[in-house]
């Protein structure tokens, strides 16, 4: 949708990367102002009421009377039929649609997004589609992928752990202890295999 919009008004690199900060950082008054070279003020407006749309299908309702151009309108399609997939294995209740979220990643070439768990103050992994940076190694191919913050998932997942075993938790848990990592993860797969719990 981003990418509508950007051909849509002509911009040049600078601009679009201007463009893009304002609505990365969701500063709709300064998007207005940047835009009004552009663009007719009611367009300037409609497009900086993107960056605060959120929620369910709803936010794909007010997108559509937002966003004119036909690229934008074909990733809205693409994201409604996406979130309908959603809703027919009723999980809506775990996903939002962002439309401020514009990716700083210059490779995405579609949908991003990004992994948030509950306890977690911050998101534990993000990722999205990238169909042409497999190019720049000698082949185009369509591609998705993700990265996890591995210390913000690790942080969270031992702060668990600790505040089930300081709860008293009537799960029994078995804590192993010891310098040897290669013996104790050892030990530990093989409990795991056994149906035990381990920490």
């Amino acid at each position: 949708m981003f990418n509508g919009v950007d051909e849509q008004l002509k911009l040049d690199t600078a601009a679009r990367d201007a463009m893009r900060e304002l609505v990365d950082t969701r500063n709709t008054s300064d998007l207005e102002r940047f835009l009004a070279p552009y663009a007719p003020a009611g367009a300037c407006r409609d497009f900086a009421r993107l960056t605060q749309l959120s929620g369910k299908r709803e936010s794909l309702n007010e997108a559509r009377r937002l966003l004119t151009n036909a690229r934008s309108q074909a990733g809205l399609d693409r994201l409604e039929a996406l979130w309908s997939v959603i809703e027919s294995q009723q999980l809506s209740d775990c996903f939002e649609i962002d439309l401020g979220d514009v990716s700083r990643l210059d490779y995405y070439t579609g949908l991003t997004f990004r992994i948030y768990v509950e306890g977690a103050g911050v998101r534990i992994g993000s990722g999205g589609r990238y169909d042409d940076l497999t190019a720049s190694f000698g082949k185009a191919e369509p591609a998705v992928g993700f990265v996890f913050e591995l210390d913000a998932l690790t942080e969270l997942l031992v702060g668990r752990a600790e505040s089930t075993l300081a709860a008293g938790s009537t799960l029994d848990a078995t804590r192993l202890t010891g310098r040897d990592l290669s013996a104790l993860f050892t030990e530990a797969r093989k409990k795991r295999a056994q149906g035990e719990r381990v920490v």
